[in-house]
């Protein structure tokens, strides 16, 4: 995000199960998770903490790639609201830990 960085946790289980948790929003699963080609796409319900995305909920896609230990793209946000409309993208970099 251009305003702020926000504390991503994602978690790949065993079983495939992919959890994603934005800073301290409830963790949520990522549907329709799917790895092809060193990319990993899906979506998931949430919130991108900023500024005038920040006032509503909306669907999150994701498509990353895998470079090493560290999954970094862009997700896509559309707005899930009824009054609402649009998208917003932002950045995001994840290192394995």
């Amino acid at each position: 995000m251009y305003e702020e960085v926000a504390p991503v946790i994602m978690t790949i289980q065993g079983d495939g199960d992919v959890h994603i948790k934005i800073g301290s929003q409830m963790e949520t699963l990522l549907n329709r998770a799917r790895f092809e080609d060193n990319f990993l796409s899906g979506t998931s319900f949430g919130t991108i903490p900023s500024g005038a995305a920040r006032a509503h909920t909306h669907n999150i896609s994701y498509r990353l790639l895998l470079d090493g230990k560290r999954l970094s793209g862009y997700v896509s946000t559309e707005f899930t609201a009824a009054r609402s409309y649009g998208n917003f993208s932002s950045y995001i970099r994840l290192e394995k830990k």
